[in-house]
């Protein structure tokens, strides 16, 4: 007899195997909701350390207000330089918040697309 044949002595349990498929399907849901937790963490972490850069660079902005009535060149240059650097940084800051929500709105679909099948009662098996 071919190995890949039927064999009717053989016991299948299919249930373990359904049960295992479902246990699949909740361990990926579980690591989707971990990623997605994680991806809040990062976010959080890249927006306080834009945070402290934006506070750093409104101090030095500060420090020359001294210089505000009859400023040299070189003030208003590396002032200007500042406010740039001001600028970019909300940029970016908003772009973390964006990718954050991209990132997140993926995982989402993957995670109801997985219990769409589970309902269904496919899982992997199609």
């Amino acid at each position: 007899m071919n190995k890949y044949e039927f064999n009717p002595k053989q016991e299948y349990d299919l249930t373990a195997l359904l049960a295992t498929e479902e246990n699949n399907i909740e361990d990926e849901v579980n690591s989707i909701e971990l990623q997605i937790a994680e991806r809040e963490r990062i976010k959080l972490k890249n927006i306080y350390f834009l945070e402290h850069q934006r506070q750093s660079v409104e101090s030095q902005i500060n420090r020359t207000r001294c210089f505000e009535y009859n400023p040299p060149k070189s003030i208003s240059i590396i002032r200007n330089g500042l406010t740039t650097q001001l600028v970019q940084i909300e940029l970016k800051k908003g772009e973390e918040y964006t990718n954050c929500f991209r990132d997140i709105q993926r995982l989402h679909e993957q995670k109801r697309r997985l219990l769409a099948e589970k309902d269904d009662g496919r899982g992997w098996f199609q």
